[in-house]
């Protein structure tokens, strides 16, 4: 391509103390692959049953091969204890969700449960375009004590949840990107912009700097926000994609005219509907140690795009549930 795209440039200081050290290797899998780690929304059965009844095409659209982390009390067990039914928590609606497992381990803990107890199964809802019928195949289940269920709630399987309503927002874009962080995040963020690390709006949180998790390694993301309109020299070529996310590459790394190819960046699509954009590379500091940085792209349109850069130690990726509950709950208008 003879004519390069030309960008403004982005922000290099995060990476002076690499200039010299070498690029090593590309990765074959992302540390930030959605599909490494999945955030369950959390829901009710009473709340999906009744959306159901309110509304099923709707409904079918929001929770149809959804990943959903669903409390509701055991109204039935199967004799092979390969199934059970879980309905309303109060017992008011007929209306069921069937849960099915293979694996052996589901299966013996099934078999400690009985019918009337509150439980949370992890899975795929399924809903049928006939009768409307509810299935879920469970990947985890577990007793659970709470009444109330937020749907602002997301949890991992292993029972780790976060609630975004109780996490800082931020919005970038002029409010058109929303995001939220945990709130310990807050104490060590930095503004690309009034910290002059660079000229693309957003914010660096250098997580191993978190009091009281007595991090020894550097560990930090970027969530920033290019906009097309004013980074772009050359606003015609908005719609070429590709060679943006090469280029913001390039110039982020410095690689001098040795760039990346627009190959080397990875699409893959999330769980949750978003498709996200990969790119992966380490190399050693002066001191021999081995470090990786990764980028993820997620575009807005042609207007722009969500820029993620993850700088961590290759063996001590400690945040990484964190970055993908962010990466998962980010909103575009």
């Amino acid at each position: 391509m003879r004519r390069r795209m030309k960008v403004i440039l982005v922000f290099i200081l995060i990476f002076v103390a690499m200039v010299s050290c070498g690029w090593l290797f590309k990765k074959k899998e992302f540390t930030l692959d959605t599909e490494n780690r999945i955030l369950y929304q959390n829901s009710s059965a009473d709340q999906i049953l009744a959306d159901i009844e309110k509304n099923s095409d709707t409904a079918k659209g929001i929770y149809d091969d959804g990943y959903y982390a669903v409390s509701g009390k055991i109204t039935d067990i199967s004799k092979n204890k390969k199934s059970l039914v879980i309905g309303s928590a109060n017992d008011s609606d007929e209306a069921s969700i069937e849960c099915t497992v293979s694996d052996k381990v589901l299966i013996g803990k099934i078999e400690k449960l009985k019918t009337g107890e509150a439980v949370k199964v992890y899975g795929k809802v399924k809903v049928s375009s006939f009768h409307n019928d509810i299935s879920m195949e469970i990947e985890q289940i577990a007793s659970t004590e709470a009444s109330d269920v937020s749907e602002t709630m997301y949890s991992y399987i292993d029972g780790k949840t976060y609630d975004v309503s109780n996490m800082s927002a931020r919005n970038l874009a002029d409010g058109k990107v929303k995001y939220y962080i945990p709130r310990n995040w807050t104490e060590v963020e930095k503004n690309i912009i009034n910290s002059k690390l660079g000229n693309m709006e957003g914010y660096q949180y250098t997580l191993n700097e978190i009091s009281g998790e007595l991090a020894i390694e550097p560990e930090s993301i970027f969530v920033c926000y290019f906009d097309s309109k004013s980074k772009l020299k050359d606003r015609s070529q908005k719609s070429k994609t590709k060679e943006i996310r090469k280029t913001i590459i390039d110039n982020i790394l410095q690689t001098d005219g040795k760039g990346i190819k627009a190959g080397e960046i990875k699409e893959k699509k999330s769980y949750y509907g978003t498709e996200y954009y990969y790119y992966d590379d380490a190399y050693t500091d002066k001191l021999k140690h081995g470090h990786h940085v990764e980028f993820v792209f997620q575009e807005d349109a042609t207007d722009g795009m969500i820029v993620y850069l993850y700088v961590y130690k290759e063996e001590n990726p400690n945040h990484i549930d964190d970055i993908l509950c962010v990466m998962r709950c980010l909103e575009i208008e």
